[in-house]
């Protein structure tokens, strides 16, 4: 009742888009708190707001649309969530070069709830997309490179398809080794652990029980021996 009463009373010392923006960054830390349904609240207040005072699609307003799908989906509405990312998908192609970062994103978010929802041949071609985009816009070494490489590599982990997931999981180990330079981190230890599943299905046995090894070593050291996320 307090957020929908800031969101709707006229405040001549905040602006439409100010208490959009505030909207947004409550949504964000409700959700860090897992209070996903508050979130949503949240986000609605702020893609309400946003919409008023810029009527017409820009990054922003993208943006607002991408934490309240996610919220969506983290209360396990997936249907919902997915057709709002569409909505926002159709919004970043009428953007252009502008929105495709953020269509990008998006359409990461969409191919992980097809999956989830069993559609994989849709799955794996938005993620693909995305991937192809991201190529595109980011040249140098990036997370959110990283994340499209991991979520094609995965899908085609999953799907049987060796040759292309070992590629795009090897490319995406490379990068991270890049980015953290020489640092220990979990995200290439998950890499790791992946190649070693690749390598298990190929049935090269040596190869497959090295990588486990390696990995749970270095999960070990990472995260502690009692900790559930260690890879065993």
């Amino acid at each position: 009742q307090a957020l929908a009463a800031f969101a709707e009373v006229p405040d001549t010392n905040t602006t439409l888009q100010e208490r959009a923006e505030t909207f947004e960054m409550l949504s964000a830390a409700l959700h860090d708190m897992g209070r996903y349904d508050e979130a949503e609240t949240a986000s609605r207040h702020s893609l309400s707001l946003y919409s008023r005072a810029v009527p017409d699609p820009d990054v922003k307003r993208l943006r607002i649309i991408t934490g309240l799908a996610i919220a969506i989906q983290a209360q396990g509405r997936l249907t919902e969530a997915q057709d709002l990312f569409q909505e926002g998908i159709a919004q970043s192609r009428i953007l252009g070069e502008a929105g495709a970062a953020e269509g990008a994103a998006m359409r990461n978010y969409r191919g992980y709830i097809l999956y989830k929802r069993g559609y994989y041949k849709e799955s794996l071609a938005e993620v693909t997309a995305a991937l192809a985009t991201n190529r595109r816009l980011l040249p140098g070494d990036s997370m959110d490179l990283v994340t499209s490489l991991n979520n094609v590599g995965g899908m085609n982990l999953e799907f049987g398809n060796l040759d292309v997931a070992e590629v795009h999981i090897a490319e995406s180990k490379e990068m991270l080794e890049r980015i953290f330079q020489g640092e220990d981190n979990p995200a290439i230890t998950r890499a790791m652990f992946h190649l070693a599943r690749i390598a298990l299905a190929r049935q090269d046995t040596a190869a497959a029980v090295a990588g486990f090894e390696t990995a749970y070593e270095q999960s070990i050291r990472q995260l502690g021996p009692d900790n559930p996320s260690s890879w065993r």
